[in-house]
């Protein structure tokens, strides 16, 4: 028996680390406002603009910059909001700056910032493509839809490539290490240690590297391996994969019969196309029997091709959800919201409530101190 560990965006959170489309995005935009108040001047490319209307504002606050709190994200929100008043600790700032966001994609997440994920990003590309493939200037519609997902990607990569990688939480190599639990599985399994454990990582970061020697450690026995299925920074040999993976989608036919392949540039299979990882993720499948756990993966429909491979192939024995805790009891936790959105990868729903393990209490993704 061997396990898969689908790794997500999750599992950087659970170390602490500011992974969120949230923190990206304000830190791109905080960095901007700073910028501009140290410089008494505008800003203007890469789809945003950002004006000056009251220089007097700027020049007063910019000496006492230093010595405040800089820019709280409320203050940010307001700026982003054109809201003709916002406030930097304790004081008033009037019809300070005007904000246009040109970026479709930034602007759409923008408006719904708190809630908006990764996956979520991923999704607004695909429906903007849809959107694009009906208008009368198609070509050029994809193409401009392209360049603010691009934009994203490239601002991302800057944005994590300035994180420091945290050190292993011993809880978290424990818990990638547990034995298999008999009433995990529906049928009978051969429940002795895990001989090959794979983690596949959805990530982009370095967050998980360490945990392969870690768990090696531990798990003598174990072969560690990783794939970073949608590739690694500053990589040109595993360049970062961003964009959709649902090409089970009825409306995906639209988009293939466009004849511009603009509209196929960021579909994640022809990324796949650039390294070996899917095939090693496929020889991993078809070598016998596994389990998989998810740990910090929302299972959103933008992975939703691979997902449902893995999850419908015979080898799959078992779902192990690892889920995220807020509050007491049952409905503090995502484990519901995760069921959901693993059954949207199913088309065999009655195979789903065969495999995924039930609520469990040890499934509690460990967070890191």
């Amino acid at each position: 028996m061997n396990k898969l560990v689908l790794i997500g965006n999750g599992f950087d959170l659970a170390h602490g680390i500011k992974t969120s489309y949230k923190d990206f995005i304000y830190n791109y935009f905080r960095q901007i406002i700073l910028n501009c108040i140290q410089t008494h001047s505008p800003f203007n490319k890469d789809h945003i603009e950002i004006n000056i209307k009251n220089i007097e504002t700027i020049i007063a606050y910019s000496y006492r910059l230093p010595f405040s709190d800089g820019i709280s994200d409320d203050a940010l929100m307001q700026i982003l909001s054109n809201e003709k008043v916002f406030r930097i600790g304790h004081e008033d700032f009037f019809n300070t700056f005007s904000c246009t966001i040109k970026n479709s994609l930034v602007n759409l997440a923008i408006q719904s910032i708190t809630e908006v994920k990764w996956v979520d990003i991923e999704e607004i590309y695909y429906d903007q493509l849809l959107l694009g493939a009906e208008t009368i200037g198609k070509s050029s519609s994809a193409k401009t839809i392209n360049e603010h997902l691009s934009f994203i990607i490239i601002e991302l990569e800057k944005y994590l490539l300035g994180l420091k990688t945290p050190r292993p939480n011993e809880e978290i190599v424990k818990h990638l290490a547990k034995p298999f639990a008999e009433n995990n599985f529906k049928e009978k399994v051969d429940l002795r240690s895990c001989k090959w454990t794979l983690l596949l990582n959805f990530n982009y970061t370095q967050t998980l590297k360490p945990y392969r020697e870690a768990l090696s450690s531990i798990a003598p026995d174990t072969y560690a391996e990783i794939i970073n299925i949608h590739g690694e920074l500053n990589n040109k040999n595993n360049p970062i994969i961003f964009g959709f993976g649902d090409e089970m989608d009825e409306r995906y036919k639209i988009l293939e019969k466009q004849k511009d392949n603009a509209f196929l540039d960021y579909m994640k299979s022809f990324g796949y196309f650039r390294t070996n990882n899917y095939r090693r993720l496929t020889r991993f499948l078809e070598q016998e029997h596994f389990q998989v756990e998810i740990m910090g993966h929302s299972c959103g429909l933008s992975d939703r091709v691979m997902l449902n491979m893995i999850f419908e192939h015979p080898n799959c024995k078992s779902i192990k959800v690892n889920y995220h805790r807020w509050a007491d009891g049952y409905e503090g936790t995502n484990y519901k919201t995760l069921t959901q959105n693993i059954s949207r990868h199913f088309n065999k729903k009655t195979l789903m409530r065969d495999l995924v393990v039930d609520y469990d209490l040890s499934c509690e993704l460990p967070q890191s101190s």
